[in-house]
This record gives structure tokens, C-alpha cells and sequence, in this order.
């Protein structure tokens, strides 16, 4: 008897979950387009997440539906994407990978109300857009910042030298911050370089940083110029040290081979960075499945999210900023995260090591 009134009562409970009222969250990526492929990890993380979630009761004992929209990997695009969203009932939106997609999103969503989490929008403005909108990433400047403090106090280098990419305002963000915080650590920048891209011809540059000899040379571009520049700075007999930003990665052996060796710049995550959440979601997953860091961001921002839900105790839109803005210490796959006044997380970030083809992780930095 006592056998079917349990499994009468888990019954009724299953059935009550399953019939409850999802909790509708838009998931906004490119799936067409040049940001396609980062577009499609995304979706395909927080699919897999979201599952994950709904086999364990799911929130606030309702289950989670995913609600996708194509941004067409344009600014153009995620406006309509995010007009789109509002038309449907969502209570937040996790999006996009690009900060200019992301801004377009930002602006529509906080007019509406809608809290918005982007795993992977670094530029300082897409935040500031207003109190909705929140990121799980650190940003641009940040990392200029981190790096500063690594090469100044770790490496103890005094001196320093920076190139530019002048049409990149990621670049330019970096390079900024980098300098800034440099110097007021004690350090000096001999010289600042600007270029724009395609150059590919750094020799000038090159043969002045031979004179100047400084401890370390700091390239705020993205991979392909920094690992050119690295090269020829190696072939006309140089051996500094380089260092750059999360626009570095193992696609720059394509361009400079094994001579990039050595080189440290900031990410995200390293799977050898230890961290419990990332060990989990490592185990199941593997190492592979997923780019970079786009599994670890697409569980922080959703993560993040669900549970600022189940603090709300609530699925209405104001709640759950409420809650997200009060976020303090949650526990994420890339550190833990705390909200500032603007919505940024404040975090750790960590410094890799270009080795043997791939990159290896040498210590996480507080900001």
C-alpha cells in the first residue's frame, strides 16, 4: 500500500512538473554567416545545459524551454532577432558572441525590459547600454589590465614596447589599458607602434625595438598580425618577450610556427585552471567537443541566469534583474563572478602560455 501511495504521489509530481509553465529563455547566436561556427557551439552548449537542467526538476519546479534566433551574424540581424524575442514571451535572453551583435541586442532589450546575458561580448560599451543587460566575460580593458600586472610583477619587466592595430578598437582598448596600468606599476613604455590591417611589413617597427631592447613588447592585435610580427621580429635576430590578449591562440603556429614558443597572453579558461564546475563539465563533455572557451562561457551566462531565477523566486523579467544585479560570489566554470554597478563581472582571468603547438596555463590573476 505504502508502495502505491509513493508511486502515486511521484506520479503526481512528474506530472505536475511536466505540465507546468516553462520558463521560456531566447537564446540568440549567429547560425548563418561569418559567426556561424562560434554561433552554433553556443546553441549547442546551452542545449545540452539546458537538458541537464529539465532532468533535475528543472527551475523553480518548471521546466526550461529554449526559444532560438538566428542574428545572421549582423548588427542588422540581431536587432531583428531581438525584436523577434520580444514578440514571444521569454523572460531573459542569453546572447550574442560579437559585441557590436551584442550591442544591437543590448538596446532593444533593455528598452523592453529584458534582462540580457552575453557570454562573449568584451567591448566596455555593450554594458553600459543600461542596468538589463549584464556579460559573463571580462572585457577588453580588463585584460590589458591583468597582463600589465603579470609582466610587471611576475616577469618583472620595467620596460615595455606596444603595437597597435589603429583600425581595431579592440586593439586600441587593450593597448590602452595595458599602457595605463603598466606605468603605473612603475613601469615605462618606450614606444607605441600603430599600424592598420593588412600590413604585414613590421621591419621598421622592428629594427627600432632592436635598438630600444625592451623587457617585453606587448601585441594587442589579433593572431595573425601578433604571431607576424613575432616571426619577423625572431628572423632579424631578436628574442623578446611577447605577450597579447584573448585574440591570441593556437591558430598562430599557422602563421609563425614553433618560433611563437614561449609567449604568454590572457583568456577566459584553461582546462588545467583548477576549478571544479570546469573539471564537471571537462568530464562529460571532454576537452574537445567544444572551441576555446565556449562551453565554460555558455554555462556561466546560463548558469548565472538560472540561478538568479531561482533567487527571484519568480520568472517576472524585473526579479530576475533584481537578482542578477545582486549577484555575489556565484560559482562559475571560469571563476567566480560578482556583478558590478555596470553589469560586468568581477573575476579572475588567466594567463596562458604559447608551448609545443597548443597553450598551456601558468596562473590565474585577480583584477
Amino acid at each position: 500500500m505504502k508502495n502505491l501511495l509513493f508511486i502515486g504521489l511521484f506520479i503526481v509530481l512528474f506530472t505536475s512538473n511536466a505540465c507546468a509553465e516553462p520558463i521560456r529563455i531566447g537564446v540568440i547566436f549567429a547560425k548563418t554567416g561569418r559567426a556561424s561556427d562560434v554561433g552554433e557551439d553556443f546553441f549547442k552548449a546551452i542545449r545540452l545545459l539546458t537538458d541537464d537542467i529539465n532532468k533535475t526538476g528543472g527551475i523553480l519546479n518548471r521546466p526550461v524551454e529554449l526559444i532560438e534566433f538566428d542574428n545572421q551574424s549582423t548588427p542588422l540581424g540581431s536587432k531583428q532577432a531581438a525584436l523577434d524575442a520580444v514578440k514571444t514571451d521569454v523572460v531573459s535572453v542569453i546572447g550574442a558572441a560579437w559585441s557590436a551583435n551584442t550591442t544591437a541586442l543590448a538596446e532593444v532589450f533593455q528598452k523592453e525590459g529584458i534582462p540580457l546575458v552575453s557570454p562573449l561580448a568584451t567591448k566596455p560599451e555593450v554594458t553600459e547600454v543600461g542596468n538589463f543587460i549584464f556579460r559573463v566575460c571580462f572585457t577588453d580593458p580588463f585584460q590589458g589590465k591583468v597582463m600589465a600586472k603579470f609582466v610587471r610583477e611576475d616577469l618583472q619587466a620595467v620596460t615595455a614596447a606596444i603595437f597597435v592595430n589603429a583600425s581595431s578598437s579592440y586593439s586600441r582598448g587593450l593597448s590602452q589599458e595595458f599602457s595605463q596600468s603598466f606605468e603605473n606599476l612603475g613601469g615605462t613604455v618606450l614606444a607605441t607602434y600603430d599600424y592598420i590591417r593588412p600590413d604585414t611589413d613590421f621591419e621598421k617597427e622592428i629594427e627600432d625595438l632592436h635598438r630600444l631592447k625592451p623587457d617585453v613588447v606587448y601585441l594587442s592585435g589579433y593572431s595573425r598580425d601578433s604571431a607576424l610580427i613575432i616571426r619577423q621580429s625572431i628572423k632579424m635576430g631578436n628574442n623578446f618577450v611577447f605577450a597579447g590578449g584573448d585574440g591570441w591562440n593556437e591558430a598562430m603556429y599557422t602563421f609563425a610556427g614553433p618560433e611563437i614558443d614561449g609567449n604568454y597572453f590572457t583568456n577566459h579558461w584553461h582546462p588545467d585552471n583548477p576549478n571544479p564546475i570546469s573539471a564537471r563539465l571537462i568530464a562529460k563533455y571532454g576537452k574537445t567537443e567544444f572551441k576555446g572557451s565556449r562551453l565554460v562561457l555558455a554555462n556561466d551566462a546560463l548558469m548565472v541566469l538560472m540561478d538568479s531565477i531561482t533567487r527571484a523566486g519568480s520568472s517576472d523579467r524585473k526579479a530576475i534583474q533584481i537578482a542578477l544585479a545582486n549577484t555575489v560570489d556565484f560559482q562559475g566554470a571560469t571563476g567566480n563572478i560578482t556583478f558590478d554597478a555596470t553589469g560586468d563581472p568581477v573575476k579572475a582571468a588567466v594567463i596562458l602560455r604559447l608551448e609545443k603547438g597548443s597553450s598551456s596555463f601558468v596562473k590565474a590573476v585577480q583584477p
